[in-house]
């Protein structure tokens, strides 16, 4: 049996035709592995963002209704100044138109 250089040849080209092609296979998974990460890790920051920064409305309800009851009591107290301050303008309108 007689050593085939031809043959010997096209193994070794197939080999490394199979070698460059596993080569660039595993070069684009580790590829797509990170970018898979990556967009991972961003979607996991989005979410932890919403998590720390968020608060329910429920918890808020207490908070609230003080200020509520703080804002009408402002409002009352415009109201009864406004009232004053037209009687005010009243009484000196009057004196005036006397005079």
């Amino acid at each position: 049996m007689e050593f085939d250089f031809a043959m010997w040849g096209a193994f070794m080209a197939l080999l490394g035709s199979q070698a460059a092609m596993g080569r660039w296979l595993v070069g684009i998974i580790r590829s797509d592995r990170k970018d898979s990460q990556d967009r991972d890790a961003e979607l996991h920051s989005r979410v932890n963002g919403v998590k720390d920064n968020y608060l329910r409305r429920d918890d808020l309800a207490t908070h609230i209704e003080p200020l509520k009851e703080g804002q009408a009591n402002v409002a009352k107290a415009l109201e009864k100044m406004g009232d004053r301050f037209d009687a005010f303008l009243t009484a000196q309108a009057t004196a005036r138109a006397q005079d």
